[in-house]
């Protein structure tokens, strides 16, 4: 079940079922892979999702004590930004529905509650009580050099790194600035 109580410290997920189907029509993608899976394969690939954005360098602190999730962020106001959103609905399908499909050996039901780990290093790998799949393509560099890395990209206005280089000190303001010169 998803738990999307912004700041929650059980919250699992940014989004709502409903909210994912929405944004999942709004991907260049074939929705029709995501629209075939159960509920609780959906859920399943948007709480990895979740937990694949709590990896990464963002700017700001989480809002709340013990929140679960990256986001909210001091530098949102509080709130959960749509490109976060939309990020998350991305990366459970583009990423982590198609590396899970690369495995194999679909999940059940009962697998879904045993995920003790996921990893995004170089390789996507999703480990269970008991059994550790790897997919030895780097999803990420894929996505990052897919025509979706917009997608992607917007995520770049909170986080304090892209593929290890520094985009703005962690401490500095959240303003937005350009390197663009006219």
């Amino acid at each position: 079940m998803l738990i999307c109580t912004k700041g929650g410290a059980e919250s699992n997920s940014f989004v709502t079922l409903e909210e994912a189907d929405d944004y999942i029509l709004k991907l260049p993608d074939d929705p029709d892979p995501w629209f075939a899976l159960a509920p609780w394969q959906k859920e399943y690939r948007l709480q990895l999702a979740a937990q694949l954005l709590n990896m990464f360098p963002f700017i700001g602190e989480r809002s709340y004590r013990n929140q679960n999730l990256a986001f909210p962020r001091t530098c949102t106001n509080h709130e959960i930004p749509e490109e976060v959103k939309e990020t998350q609905v991305f990366l459970a399908y583009s990423v982590v529905h198609r590396g899970l499909a690369l495995r194999g050996v679909d999940v059940t039901q009962g697998e879904k509650d045993r995920v003790t780990q996921i990893s995004l290093a170089g390789l996507l790998m999703v480990s269970t009580a008991g059994l550790s799949q790897s997919v030895r393509s780097s999803f990420l560099d894929q996505m990052l050099n897919s025509a979706q890395f917009p997608v992607f990209i917007r995520l770049s206005r909170w986080m304090t790194k892209i593929r290890a280089r520094v985009v703005r000190d962690p401490n500095s303001s959240p303003k937005l600035t350009t390197t663009t010169t006219v």
